[in-house]
């Protein structure tokens, strides 16, 4: 892949039990391409957390399992334990979870599939995550169209998520200079099939550093959280 030069650098702790964020710096401008790391059910309030194991407990012992492996980073085990909690009933958690396998152990394809299994269920509650992780899927098959519009879905859900600005702007720039290498006439062609013009990406630009502006103010005015110690 065009993409495959981001290399792993670093974690990172967010306030969210059990969840991480990888990240990948860009070399060509040193900007950190962010991943997470996180599987259903590791975040949602108890009593949903129970809801869900009271109604399918053998399904939910399978997902456990995985999300056990998973953590462990054990993906071959987790995509195991996922498998065969799909045997017994197909559920957007354990098609997100065994997208999110997928997309660890680098089979694109297969993430994609289960990724749009697990969209067909509208589960609002892992709708941002589940837009996000595709964006992030989509940026590292190449498929740069379908990460920007999947980034955007999440802001329209999220304009806070800093996370989906951050790789936006990324894939933004990943496009601009892929289209600055091609020629003319093919770049024409591509604008007249939705692509942007020069000027288009530049107004876009500015508007997403504006808003990062925005963004890093706020959070200068906001108490640090606490840190979970997870990893």
């Amino acid at each position: 892949s065009r993409y495959g030069g981001l290399s792993a650098s670093l974690e990172k702790k967010y306030p969210i039990p059990l969840a991480a964020a990888l990240f990948f710096m860009l070399a060509d401008f040193l900007l950190t391409f962010i991943t997470r790391r996180k599987t259903f059910l590791d975040n949602i309030p108890a009593a949903l957390a129970l809801l869900f194991i009271l109604s399918s407990p053998s399904m939910a012992d399978d997902i456990s399992r995985g999300n056990k492996a998973f953590k462990n980073k054990d993906f071959f085990k987790a995509e195991q334990h996922y498998r065969e909690a799909l045997k017994k009933k197909a559920g957007d958690a354990a098609y997100y979870n065994l997208g999110n396998t997928y997309y660890f152990m680098e089979k694109h394809d297969e993430a994609e599939k289960n990724y749009r299994k697990a969209a067909t269920f509208d589960n609002p509650r892992l709708e941002e995550d589940l837009f996000y992780n595709m964006a992030n899927n989509c940026y590292r098959k190449g498929e740069l169209d379908g990460a920007i519009g999947l980034y955007r879905r999440v802001l329209r859900k999220n304009p806070a998520s800093s996370d989906a600005l951050h790789n936006l702007e990324l894939a933004l720039r990943q496009k601009s200079k892929d289209n600055g290498g091609q020629e003319g006439d093919k770049g024409e062609d591509e604008r007249k099939e939705g692509g942007m013009s020069e000027d288009e990406m530049q107004r876009v630009m500015n508007l997403l550093e504006d808003m990062e502006k925005n963004s890093r103010k706020k959070q200068e005015k906001q108490p640090m959280p606490a840190v979970s110690q997870d990893w």
